[in-house]
C-alpha cells in the first residue's frame, strides 16, 4: 500500500537535507519516489519500496528522500498551476491521456528578472480538473518559448524544437528534444538554422513531424525561411523549399482530410523598412507539396492558435493580433472555406500568443494563456486562464 504523504519540514531542516541530495538520487529512484501536487500545497508520496530494509531505516530514508525530492526546486514546487505565460505549446499526450503544456515565457520576456522564471523546461498535465506538474529526471532542455512542440503518436513522444531560451543570455536554439514520459533526450540535428516561432504539427497520415518557417538567427538574422522539414525520428530532412512565403504562421493537422492546414502569419520586414506584411491566405500540405487553398478568410493576423476539433471535424482558429490590436474571434475550416463561429457572451476574449489543442478523450478544445494588451499595446496582461470549448460554449475552468 502507498505510504501516507508527509509535510515539508522547517526551512533549517530542509537546507540540511538538501545538502545531502547528491548522495540520494539512486536510492530515491529505487524507492520509486513520486511528486504530486494539489490545490492546497505540494506533498510527497512514495509507492511500495522494492528494497528489503528494516522498518526504522526505511522510514528515515523515506523521509529524507521525500524532502530532497520536494525541495530540490522549492520555487517550482510551491506552484500548483503553470502561471501566466505566452509562447507556450499544448499537445495531447496519448500515452498519459492528458493535455500537456510545454514551456513559454512566464513574464512575456526572454530576459526576465533573475529567479522569476524556471531555469529548465516544465511539463504540466491537464485532465479537466486541475493542472499537475509532471516530474522528470536526468538531463532537461533549458526553459524556452516560441519553440515548436508536437506529440509524435507513432513513437509516443513529445518533440520540442528550437525556440528562444529564457535567462540573462537568451538565444535561438537549434536543438531538438524528445520526452518519452519519463525523461528528455536530445536528437542530433542537420541542415537547420537556429530559429523560433516556426510552426509544426504531427502529420498522422504519414507518421512524421512536419515543420514550416520561423525566424532564423545570425548570420541570417531577420531571415524568414519558407522551408518545410520532416523529422524521421533521428534527423530533420528538407521536404520542400516552395510553397507559402516565409513567415511566422499557425498550423494544424486536418485529421478528416489528412492534410496540414496553414493560415496567416507575419513575414519579414521588407528592404527599405516598409510595413511588415501580415497574411490572410490558407495553404494545405499533403505530404509532398503545398497547395494554396484560399486567398481570403479570417482577417490577416499573427500569433493566433489553430487546432483540429474532432467534434465538428473542422480546423478551429482563435484570436491573434493585427496592426490594429488583438482579436477575439473564432473561425472553422471545413476543407473548402472558412466560416466565422458565433461566440457566446462568455468567451476567452481577445488575445495573442496563446495555445489551443483538442482533447479526444473528453471531447473538448482546451485553450491556455496568452497576452491581452490595451489599445496601442502600451500595457499588456499575461494570462493564466484555462478555457474549454464543447462545440457550443466556452467555459473558464477554475
Amino acid at each position: 500500500m502507498p505510504h501516507a504523504a508527509e509535510p515539508l519540514g522547517p526551512p533549517a531542516v530542509l537546507d540540511r537535507i538538501r545538502s545531502m541530495a547528491p548522495f540520494l538520487p539512486v536510492l530515491a529512484a529505487n524507492l520509486q519516489l513520486r511528486r504530486t501536487t494539489n490545490e492546497s500545497a505540494p506533498t510527497c508520496t512514495m509507492r511500495e519500496s522494492p528494497l528489503t530494509i528494516r522498518p526504522m531505516i526505511h522510514r528515515r530514508v523515506r523521509q529524507l528522500c521525500a524532502l530532497v525530492w520536494c525541495c530540490s526546486s522549492v520555487a517550482v514546487a510551491q506552484r500548483v498551476a503553470p502561471g501566466a505565460r505566452v509562447g507556450h505549446a499544448l499537445v495531447f499526450d496519448e500515452s498519459i491521456g492528458a493535455v500537456v503544456l510545454v514551456d513559454g515565457y512566464l513574464s512575456g520576456r526572454a530576459r526576465p528578472a533573475p529567479g522569476s522564471q524556471p531555469e529548465w523546461t516544465e511539463l504540466w498535465a491537464w485532465r479537466g480538473a486541475r493542472w499537475e506538474m509532471l516530474a522528470d529526471s536526468g538531463l532537461r532542455p533549458r526553459a524556452r518559448g516560441a519553440n515548436s512542440v508536437v506529440y509524435d503518436a507513432r513513437r509516443r513522444t513529445i518533440v520540442s524544437y528550437g525556440g528562444t531560451t529564457i535567462g540573462q543570455d537568451p538565444r535561438r536554439e537549434v536543438e531538438t528534444w524528445e520526452w518519452n514520459g519519463r525523461s528528455w533526450r536530445m536528437i542530433a540535428d542537420s541542415g537547420l538554422c537556429s530559429r523560433n516561432h516556426q510552426a509544426a504539427v504531427y502529420d498522422a497520415a504519414r507518421s512524421r513531424t512536419m515543420m514550416f518557417g520561423g525566424e532564423c538567427s545570425p548570420p541570417t538574422a531577420g531571415f524568414y525561411p519558407g522551408d518545410t522539414w520532416l523529422l524521421d525520428g533521428s534527423a530533420w530532412l528538407r521536404a520542400a523549399s516552395e510553397g507559402p512565403i516565409g513567415r511566422l504562421a499557425a498550423m494544424a493537422y486536418d485529421a478528416k482530410r489528412e492534410v496540414v492546414v496553414l493560415h496567416g502569419g507575419v513575414g519579414a520586414v521588407p528592404s527599405g523598412n516598409g510595413p511588415q506584411p501580415v497574411f490572410t491566405d490558407t495553404w494545405t500540405w499533403n505530404g509532398a507539396a503545398w497547395r494554396r487553398a484560399a486567398e481570403h478568410g479570417p482577417p490577416p493576423r499573427a500569433a493566433h492558435a489553430m487546432t483540429w476539433d474532432g467534434l465538428s471535424e473542422t480546423v478551429l482558429l482563435y484570436g491573434g493580433v493585427t496592426r490594429d490590436g488583438e482579436l477575439g474571434d473564432m473561425w472553422q475550416w471545413d476543407g473548402l472555406r472558412w466560416a466565422q463561429v458565433p461566440l457566446p457572451e462568455t468567451n476567452p476574449g481577445p488575445r495573442q500568443g496563446h495555445a489551443m489543442i483538442y482533447d479526444p478523450l473528453r471531447k473538448r478544445v482546451v485553450q491556455y494563456g496568452g497576452s491581452a494588451c490595451s489599445a496601442g499595446g502600451s500595457q499588456c496582461r499575461f494570462l493564466d486562464d484555462t478555457w474549454e470549448w464543447d462545440g457550443a460554449t466556452w467555459t473558464q475552468m477554475k
